[in-house]
């Protein structure tokens, strides 16, 4: 079993948490994302970054 190097909380699922997220997880912490409503802020403008 692998140890995390501590627990990050990340509010708000738009591109900069997500991005925030997935560098946290890359560097081993353990990740929670908390979005008050997921997908309302959906679009397809970023689609190709």
């Amino acid at each position: 079993m692998s140890r995390s190097a501590g627990t990050v909380a990340v509010v708000g699922g738009g591109i900069i948490g997500l991005s925030c997220a997935w560098r946290a997880a890359s560097a081993g912490f353990a990740v929670t994302v908390h979005d008050p409503a997921p997908g309302s802020g959906a679009s397809r403008v970023a689609g190709g970054m």
